[in-house]
This record gives structure tokens, sequence and C-alpha cells, in this order.
């Protein structure tokens, strides 16, 4: 096999008679894909967006559809996702960490769609996104007022849905006594320390995949880690089987599946899906 263009003359008569010459090019094998990002791509990458190809079957896509494509299924960047700050900063944090090559023709097309939401108005993308050393500098500063903010936020947020101490304290006591009688916790002869009642395996693929979906629909971005999931302290007091993600998308038409790597891969809900509960949208204005 010869994979660059060569000498074919130089070859032993021999392996040309018995060889037969092929020759392909990126246009056959990404034939819905658009030809100039593709050609972007190194060649590492080749293998992940064929596999994405041939799992997704993707329809005929223009430039910037096969970009976003690209981005989804080969660099496991979901633009779609990525709703407010914490999100872009675990993106990021987990490239410039790993070390990703992206072109820039992608990195453009993720500026692009990140600029539309209005709550990164004030950062640097054009330097955040693709400089390493300007990421994590611009971590170094804004981190401590990113965590202050976010505890402030969170403080706001308890007395908002609860009240002050006391009526939040009345109100965890009753769920602690609910669980104690749900046989969830057991209580112990010290006041406020309780253990853990029995737990209950899953081991039933359908039933993993439900409460899967269950959990995903419970988070605001609909995704999350297939291990994260599976090991969700939400979950209690049920204990679920170890199921891969692919299995699980697989039982459900409402679950999709991104692969980050070789077990990491990120269960979320489908686009269509990605609405907000109606049980968290009433319990706010009760």
């Amino acid at each position: 096999m010869e994979l660059q263009p060569g000498p074919w003359a130089t070859l032993p008569y021999d392996l040309l008679q018995a060889g037969r010459k092929l020759s392909f090019n990126l246009g056959d094998i990404f034939p819905n894909l658009s030809y100039p990002v593709v050609c972007a791509l190194d060649r590492g990458d080749m293998d992940a967006l064929f596999e994405a190809q041939d799992r997704h079957a993707p329809g005929q896509l223009g430039d910037n559809a096969t970009k976003e494509f690209v981005l989804r299924h080969v660099f496991a960047i979901a633009p779609e996702l990525i709703k407010q700050p914490s999100d872009l900063l675990r993106v990021l944090l987990r490239r410039h960490y790993k070390g990703q090559r992206i072109p820039v023709i992608l990195d453009e097309r993720f500026i692009q769609l990140l600029q539309e939401n209005s709550t990164f108005d004030n950062w640097p993308l054009e330097s955040l996104v693709p400089d390493r050393e300007a990421f994590f500098a611009f971590l170094q500063e804004r981190w401590p007022i990113f965590l202050d903010r976010e505890a402030a936020k969170a403080s706001s947020g308890v007395k908002e849905e609860y009240g002050e101490r006391e009526t939040a304290s009345r109100a965890a006591r009753r769920v602690l006594r609910s669980f104690i009688d749900w046989g969830v916790l057991n209580e112990t002869h010290d006041k406020g320390v309780y253990d853990q009642g029995k737990q209950y395996l899953v081991e039933e693929p359908r039933l993993v995949a439900w409460m899967v979906e269950a959990s995903l629909r419970a988070r605001s971005n609909g995704s999350a880690a297939i291990k994260d999931l599976l090991d969700s302290p939400s979950i209690f007091p049920f204990r679920l089987a170890h199921v891969s993600a692919e299995h699980v998308a697989s039982l459900s038409p409402r679950l999709d599946i991104l692969r980050h790597g070789l077990d990491d891969d990120l269960v979320m809900l489908r686009e269509e899906e990605r609405i907000e509960s109606p049980i968290g949208s009433h319990g706010r204005n009760a």
C-alpha cells in the first residue's frame, strides 16, 4: 500500500502485477460533509470523524453545520450546551489541559456561537478559546471573583427558595423525617446523625435508562458523564448497575451520547427534549 503519490515505476515488477492501484480522496470518504472543513482536520482526527459519520448518518451539511458536527463528535464540544460561565470554563479547561489542537476555522465558528450568548459579552473569547496561556492567565485572575459570585448567588437562591435559616431548618427536618419513615435513613443515638438505610440494586437496563433520563431532566443543561449519573447520590436509595452510555442511549429515543474518551462518555437529552421541567417552574412560583 502506498499512502502518498510516488514513483510507481520504481516498484518491483511482481508487486505491480499482483497489486492494484487504488485512489481515495476525502470527498469520497465524507460525501455529506463540507470538503474544506474536512481538509482542515489533522489526519489523526479522521477515524473519529468517520465513526461519527457512520453512527449519526448526517444528511448533506454545509460549512457551518459541518463545523458544528466536527466540534461535537470529534472534539466533544457541544456549543448548544454552553449556557453559563461554568459550562464554558469546563470545556476550555478540558481542552487546554489536554492540549487539544483544533483547526482555526472550527475555533472561529465556536467563538461565533458563543458570542450569540450575552453572558460572554465581556469575555475575550478570541484569545481564551485558542490560546492556552491566555486562558490560564484569565482563569487565575477571574477564578476568585467567579467563586465569590457563585457563592453569593447560591446563598440568595436558598433564601428565595426556602426562606430564612429557621424556615429552611424546619423544611429540612420534615424531609429527613420522610426519609426515615421510608427507610432511606436510620436514626442513631446521636441527635442529627443518621445511618444509611437499605439500598436497592437496579439491574434491568431499561429501568437504568429511565432513571438516567429522570436524573438528566433534573439538571439545568440536561447532560452529564455516564459514570456520574450511575453513581450519583441523587439516585439514593437506588444503586444502578453499570451500563455503557451507548447501551443506555439505545434504550431511549430521547437520549444521545457524546464521546469524551474511552470511559468518559457524556449522556444528554436530545435537543428537542431539553425543556424546562414543569415541576421546577411551578415550584418556584408556588
